[in-house]
Parts: C-alpha cells; structure tokens; sequence
C-alpha cells in the first residue's frame, strides 16, 4: 500500500510516477480516505520547493524560480506511515518509495549530485520561508506535542563512490542544501551562545554534517551531501568548520551562482536566529530532525530514475532536456581549473543560438551526424555520451576516456560552436560561408525554405546533411552547395511520395550525410555524394506516386499544401517572376470537384459515374491552392460559383487574381469535366518532371 503522503503530495510526487506503479486510481482513494481519517487531527505543513527550483538544468537560473520557489499548500494531517512500498518501473527496475525522518537522512546516508544537477537557486526570502515554517511550529519553545512536518518527495538513486555508497539525487538538491545551511547556522549559534549541553548538541549536529569515520563499518570521513566538484571545497568548509558561518566571503570571491546564493542564505538565516532565543533554536532544531518527513524514491538503475523523471507530467517547471546530461558528460572531461571558463562558454552559445535549437541539435541531428543512427529514448544517455566520445576519437583518434581531460574544452570551445551556430543560421535560411550576392543568397534561402517546409519525418534526414554541408564542406563551391540543397529537397520529396517509413528515411540520409562527411571540404561534385541523386528507375517511380492520389496519403497540411506551393512557385519562377515564396501557413488545399456530391448537381450530370469521380477527387490535378479564407467560401458549391470564390472580384467588376498561378488557370475555364481533369494532372505532371529533374 502506498504512504498516504504519496497520495496526497500532488506536486511532490508527478502523476507519472503514480501511473508507473500501477496507483492512479489508489491515489485518488487513499487522498479521499486519508482526508477524512485525519480531519480532526493536528494540522500539518507541507512545504517543498517546486519544480523549476528542483529539476536539473546544469547552470539555468529562472526568474520562475525565484517567483515559485516556495508553496505552502492546505494543512493535513496522517497518522502512522507505513514504512517503504515498492513497485515495478520501466524496464523491470525497481523503484521504492520510503519514508525518512530528517534524523535518518542526516543520520545513516549520505547524498552526492546527479552530474546534470542544475545550481541551487534558492534565494534568500524561499530560505527564509522555510525557517519561518520551522519557528512557527515551536512558537512557544517545545516540539514534543507537535504535528509532522513534510518535505514531500525526492528522487535518488543507489551509486557506489570511493567504496561507500551513495544515494545521487535526480531532485531535491534544494531543499537538502537548505536544510544543511540552517543546521550550520544552528550550530554556530549553539557554539557562540550556549552552555555545556549546547555545545555538545553543536558536535552532534557536526555528525550530521559531515559524516565521521567509522573504521568497524569501513565508512570514511565525507559530508553528507556534496555539491559539484568546483563548489565541493566551498560548501564542505561550511559542512565541517563551524567559523567558517562567519567568514568574510562575497561575491568577488565566490565563483558560482550556487555559492552565491549558498552564502547569502546562510547569512540571512545566521541572522534571524540571532532573534530566537537558545531554548527556541534547540526545539526547532528538534523538531527538523525528529518531526520533518520527507519521501525519498530510490531507484536501482539511474536510467530508470531519469525515464519516470522526464515522462512526468510535472506541474510547473521543465522537464531534463538531453542536452543538460551531455554538458554534464562534458565537464567531466575538463579539469577543474577550466570548468568555469568551459560552462560559461556553454551558456553563452545557448543564449546566443537559443535553448530549442541547442537542444534539437544534440538530441537529434549530431546523434545521426556521429554515431549514424536515429536517436531513441530509450538509449538517449548512451547516445549523447557517445556522441561527445566519438566526435573526439574523429578529432584526435585514440582516447582514454577515464583520464583525457582535453575532450570537454575542444568539444565546447570548437566543435559546437560550429555545428550550433550552422543550424541557427539554417534555421534562419542562411547557409555558412554564402557569398554576398544578391542572387545567390536569394537562392540559398529559397531552398532552405522549401526543406523547413517539408513535413517532420524528413526534416531529421536533410537537417543533418545540411549541417555538414555547412561545418564540414565550407570551403566548397558555392555551387555544388545549391546543387546538394537541390538534391536535398528532391530526395525528401521522393522519399514522402514513396511513403517511406522512418527507418528507410534515415538509412537513405544517413548515407548521403556519411559521404558528405567523408568528403569534407573537397568535394566537388554533388554527384559524387553517395544516395544524394535519385537514379533512373526512382525519378519514374517519383512520376508515378505524383500520378496516384496524393490527398488520401496525406492530411491536407502534410504533403498536398506544400506539394502545391512548391509547383505554383516553380511556375512564377520559370517565367522569371524571382523566386517567389508562399508563406504556406496562410494557404489551404481545396478540391476543385468536392469530395461528396449533392444529388441532382451539375458536377453529378458533368461526371455521372461515381466511381470515376472518387478516382479522381484525391488526384494532383483535382487539388488547388486558396487563401484560408476563400477557400471556406468555396465549399462544396458547383464549379460556377466556385471561380467566382477563386477569384473575387475588385470595384468594377474586374477578376482579383490570387498570385497562385495554377489555380488562377482554373477559374479560366467554362467546365470542370474528366477531359479538363486530365489535361491539368498531365500539366502538374509536366511541372513536376521539371521542377525536379525527373527525366
């Protein structure tokens, strides 16, 4: 049976935890039952800090976090908990849930970082809340008769450091650290204000701290919770060293924002127990070890923790991004003295180029452009931390992954730079290294454009291609450039027409995108790319699927819009009409003859059989292009009045051509019969044979 807290903690314990232990609907009758069994008993606090403040985004402070840090949400109360429950999570892991007095979690464990922890960003006015909460319950001085007090929930998993064994915290760094500086603060104040017994609960409060060294049970001297390997020296002196409440730390000598933010806490609530008297601080001492609960998830397997971590349906805050994990990978390769210098760098090329290009980038496209692969969930840890290996090994040959300490600065002062400024750039239709001419700019963005268009399912085939296009084969020709973004844009296209699955799309782009790499900046040719030109026998296959109905293998905003907008800009463009761009958004796909037709209708007695109609309302030649809002005019009217929608018409009677050629043409014509159906598919057809080099 699941701890009542666990049903009752909303946002401490994410819906998708409840759902991998099988207890959604317990959940909800445990939260029910336990309300009313406790209604009449002492009132109990839930204080934790929220999930923008918890989750691990390595060095991204938010301004959320400061506004949403703490909630203090309606008083319950429980009775006895059960001790631990466990279940089965993802992959046939084990996950258990327990839950822990403070005296046991400063007591019997000790708590390192998960290397993808974000810094603690607690400030100030969310420290103090907390302390607040803790004086408020021992107002008048004892903590015998008082309630529970719960932390809500945090996430750990079972590592082995150094021989001992460690519970690595995914979430709740922040409240942990929290909790550590106001024991600090306690037992300075013990030490400076109190008599022989005070003193003595100081040094026990020390054990707390630090854990000391027990040679019967192996156990070494460690604190009882270390941060990340540049603030670890900072923070342990605070751990260890009772003066060092009263140093004159600042911010000129503090290096990170986590010190930061550590040591004006620590001052701010050094300072409010200055106005607590000794009896106060012992009982809310007494009360944060003896009366504060808090549920800790322990799971067998990291990857497992980070599987219901990420898939949580969290309230607030952000889910782990990929990429915070191979920064993390990274600066495990950097020696101490550069990891500063290495994760300000980071942060600096994620403000620059954006966190969503960042993130597709490392996810996806440099998961294909080094390892060759398509990216999954499922093995994403594996994949980014060899993706960072295998770029290295490409750069140096090889390495020794246990000691190299140079792999992390190259990877972030050098090689993603380079990839992550190319897709920002590819993002905004400039292509690395573009001559500054009119026309050829002009072209470069125009067929960036036509490949954004495309749907998803393509776009992690070209994208990296075209990112080592742009890295790797910058000294090119500009012309052999356009000519693989033309071949890019055609292969995708045949592979859509073709209905293609995933996995053949990326084996295809993964071919062409290893020959680009291959060939680097002498390439020559686009001819010369492996898989990149379509052979004979696919550019007829290609005629063929675009002479089989094209709307029933698409919605219509898949292929059909873009499809269209790619034949009428192929049009203007052959009648030097420049390279005219449609923005697809403001355009939809109507059928010229409808999909279902009315009884006693014209388009009934001009195509009489039924069957031949529907042969023909899902064909190329029967689709068109309108503006969104025509084309709700349109509807299922005869054609007649339909050309008078196409159109419109300007004061005086004049026809109000759209600028879509293709459909301006049909509202030319006095009849929409199997014979004028035939003749546009063979024009499309035509087009398209152009358009795409089909011959």
């Amino acid at each position: 049976m699941l701890p009542p807290v666990l049903s009752v903690d909303r946002c401490s314990l994410r819906p998708a935890i409840s759902s991998q232990l099988g207890a959604c609907s317990r959940v909800k009758r445990l939260k029910s039952i336990t309300q009313r069994r406790h209604a009449s008993q002492t009132p109990l606090t839930k204080f934790w800090e929220t999930r923008p403040a918890a989750n691990y985004f390595a060095a991204e402070a938010s301004v959320d976090a400061r506004e949403n840090g703490a909630q203090e949400y309606s008083n319950h109360s429980f009775g006895q908990f059960p001790g631990k429950t466990g279940a089965a999570t993802p992959g046939g892991k084990t996950l258990e849930a327990s839950k822990f007095k403070l005296a046991d979690i400063f007591g019997n464990h000790v708590f390192s970082l998960f290397k993808a922890q974000r810094p603690y960003l607690w400030t100030v006015d969310l420290a103090l809340k907390l302390l607040e909460d803790f004086l408020t319950q021992v107002k008048d001085g004892s903590s015998n008769e008082l309630g529970l007090f719960s932390l809500g929930m945090m996430n750990v998993c079972e590592v082995s450091k150094e021989g001992s064994t460690v519970l690595e915290l995914l979430d709740g760094q922040q409240r942990l650290v929290t909790l550590c500086i106001i024991l600090a603060a306690i037992r300075k104040k013990l030490l400076d204000h109190g008599g022989e017994e005070e003193i003595a609960l100081a040094n026990k409060i020390s054990t707390r701290l630090w854990q000391p060294k027990s040679v019967d049970e192996d156990l070494p001297a460690r604190p009882r919770l270390e941060l990340k390997r540049y603030d670890v020296a900072f923070f342990n002196q605070i751990l260890r060293d009772p003066s060092a409440v009263d140093g004159t730390s600042g911010p000129s000598s503090l290096q990170t924002s986590t010190q930061e933010n550590i040591w004006r806490n620590l001052q701010a609530i050094k300072g409010r127990l200055e106005e607590c008297s000794t009896q106060q601080i012992i009982a809310v001492y007494k009360y944060i070890i003896n009366r504060t609960h808090i549920i800790v998830a322990e799971y067998k397997d990291t990857e497992a923790a980070l599987q219901v971590y990420r898939t949580g349906n969290m309230g607030v805050g952000m889910k782990l991004a990929p990429m915070d994990l191979l920064k993390a990978d990274v600066l495990e390769h950097v020696q101490l003295e550069d990891q500063l210098d290495v994760t300000n760098s980071w942060e600096e090329l994620e403000t620059e180029v954006g966190r969503e290009v960042m993130s597709d980038l490392l996810s996806e496209y440099l998961v294909a452009i080094c390892l060759g692969k398509r990216p999954r969930t499922h093995t994403e840890l594996e994949d980014l931390n060899e993706v960072f290996h295998a770029s290295w090994r490409r750069h140096i040959g090889v390495v020794d992954r246990e000691t190299d300490t140079t792999a992390g600065l190259w990877f972030t002062k050098e090689f993603l730079p380079l990839y992550a400024r190319a897709s920002a750039d590819l993002a905004a239709y400039k292509l690395p290294g573009t001559p500054n001419l009119r026309e050829v700019k002009g072209k470069v963005e125009y067929y960036l454009k036509l490949l954004r268009r495309l749907p998803g399912r393509v776009r992690d085939g070209w994208m990296p291609a075209a990112l080592v296009l742009a890295v790797e084969c910058s000294g090119c020709d500009i012309e052999v450039k356009l000519d693989v973004l033309f071949n890019l844009e055609r292969l995708s296209w045949y592979l859509l027409l073709r209905g293609a699955d995933i996995n053949v799309i990326h084996r295809r782009f993964s071919q062409v995108t290893a020959s680009l790499r291959k060939q680097g900046g002498g390439l020559k040719k686009a001819n010369r790319v492996a898989g990149l030109e379509l052979t004979s026998e696919e550019k007829d296959e290609m005629l063929e699927r675009l002479n089989d109905p094209i709307y029933k293998k698409s919605t219509w905003n898949s292929i059909a819009r873009p499809l269209l907008a790619r034949l009428n800009e192929y049009y203007l463009n052959r009648n030097d009409q420049g390279y005219v761009k449609y923005d697809i958004e403001d355009l939809t796909v109507e059928h010229i003859m409808p999909q279902n037709v009315k009884s006693g209708s014209s388009w009934e007695k001009d195509i009489p059989d039924g069957n031949l109609r529907q042969q023909w309302v899902p064909k190329l030649g029967n689709l068109k292009l309108l503006s969104v809002r025509r084309n709700s005019a349109a509807s299922n009217h005869d054609f007649e009045q339909k050309k008078t929608h196409y159109l419109g018409k300007k004061k005086g009677g004049q026809a109000n051509v759209n600028n879509i050629p293709l459909t301006d043409k049909v509202a030319t014509l006095d009849k929409w019969t199997i014979e004028e159906l035939e003749e546009r598919q063979a024009e499309l057809l035509n087009l398209a044979k152009f358009c795409w080099e089909l011959y």
